[in-house]
């Protein structure tokens, strides 16, 4: 069977991404190509790939430290391929590990199931294996060490949250039905998925299409009526800033600001800005910046504070300084 040097290919790697020239300092013989790997940020762990199996390295004894197989994490089912090809289809682009960041765990997609896996003793949290239904999308809730994932169940999209102690799904709710997966990933709004946790709500920016849910029951409270890219929750907690770009490359986006009981906007129309770069919360206004500038807007009405933006080029971030303010670009 072909062997190969793991540490070897790490240290090229390293070579490579920050020039810099040194030696392994172990070589680890695999019995197969491996196929991913990826290292743990938090227990330094590496988890790597190779033939029908997942392992996980310790970098200071250079030791496999536990082994997950097809046993333990399940086989492909044909029937459920030939059910779903379009799910085989995306499948194929994710990768076959990802490090959660400010976790222990990585990710694994394998043998067309989804894997949450503790790094520092190989324990699967959770599987999807035993489930009838596909795991599209993964994030990880630092705020709580829970998980939310979007689930493809028939011909409906749904959000459920499990619970890391027992593996289990806390609650599943069906959110729309299920559009193409491939038009999914194709959407710049794809990139931009994000899950935030404000008190008892959670605000999940998916696909484009932003939602509240009760996070103890997955009660969905509302649907927002347009798509996003971003979005940014207030101090007040009665509000959300959203921002709409228009097409992929476009340099103009659109700003507004919902409420948080219905998702409903507060303000009679949206505001047209260049590409924003940072937003602040200063409670009464929101300060936005553009690449070419940036003013305050009333929180309730949308309306310039000044007349004119403070101009400059290429801004990334506005530091108040008593009653003066620095740009940086």
């Amino acid at each position: 069977m072909k062997k190969i040097t793991l540490s070897i290919l790490l240290v090229l790697f390293v070579s490579f991404s920050g020039f810099a020239q040194r030696t392994y300092d172990e070589i680890i013989t695999t019995e197969s190509n491996v196929q991913d790997l990826v290292q743990n940020e938090i227990t330094g762990v590496l988890v790597f790939k190779e033939g029908g199996t997942i392992k996980g390295l310790d970098p200071d004894s250079k030791k496999i430290i536990w082994t997950l197989t097809k046993e333990d994490f399940g086989k492909t089912s044909a029937v459920d391929i030939l059910l779903d090809p379009d799910f085989g289809t995306i499948f194929k682009n994710k990768s076959d590990l990802t490090s959660v960041a400010g976790s222990a765990y990585v990710e694994a997609y394998i043998n067309s199931k989804f894997l949450i896996i503790d790094t520092n003793t190989g324990k699967i949290v959770y599987n999807s294996s035993s489930e009838s239904f596909w795991v599209i999308q993964s994030d990880f809730l630092p705020e709580t060490e829970e998980y939310l994932l979007t689930l493809k169940v028939d011909d409906d999209m749904s959000i459920a949250l499990v619970d890391m102690k027992t593996g289990e799904l806390k609650w599943r709710t069906a959110v729309d039905k299920a559009k193409s997966l491939l038009s999914f990933s194709s959407k710049e709004s794809g990139n931009t998925n994000i899950a935030r946790v404000n008190g008892s709500v959670i605000y999940y920016l998916l696909y484009g299409s932003l939602y509240s849910f009760e996070k103890e029951s997955g009660k969905l409270n509302w649907k927002a009526e347009e798509e996003y890219s971003r979005f940014f929750v207030t101090q007040n907690d009665k509000n959300i800033v959203v921002v709409n770009s228009k097409g992929y490359l476009s340099n103009k986006e659109y700003l507004n600001v919902l409420s948080t009981t219905d998702g409903k906007s507060i303000w009679a129309e949206s505001i047209k800005t260049k590409r924003v770069v940072y937003l602040e919360d200063w409670g009464t206004k929101l300060l936005i910046a553009h690449f070419k500038g940036f003013n305050f807007f009333d929180l309730k009405t949308g309306e310039k504070i000044w007349k004119k933006d403070a101009r400059g080029d290429g801004l990334k971030r506005v530091i108040p300084i008593e009653q003066d303010f620095l740009w940086l670009t």
